[in-house]
């Protein structure tokens, strides 16, 4: 089966009184992430874990400076409640006072 379905459909809207022409697709996230090699990630290399906040530009800008220092930084879109420690992370940012902090996973597997 496909990773991605798309097509044209036109006269969306019509049923609303403005019909217009237009385009989508979707893709299937989990048979993409099927069809992919794992990541090696080196022993030297820290796995960080980090909130998804767009609009907060300090997070940002520390997510990006992690990753230009060689860091691998996963933002956690869906905010997702699980053991980072045992999922691999060694590190992750937290909001301290009014700066972000990266600060070590203690029970990493």
């Amino acid at each position: 089966s496909p990773i991605a379905r798309g097509g044209r459909y036109d006269h969306v809207g019509e049923s609303f009184g403005r019909s217009r022409p237009a385009t989508g697709f979707t893709i299937d996230l989990r048979k993409l992430t099927q069809c992919t090699t794992e990541l090696s990630v080196e022993e030297s290399q820290r796995k960080i874990w980090a909130p998804c906040m767009l609009d907060d530009l300090d997070l940002s800008a520390k997510i990006k400076s992690l990753r230009e220092s060689g860091d691998i930084v996963v933002e956690d879109i869906l905010g997702a409640a699980f053991d980072l420690g045992s999922s691999g992370y060694t590190h992750k940012v937290i909001k301290q006072g009014l700066n972000w902090s990266l600060v070590a996973i203690k029970d990493n597997k």
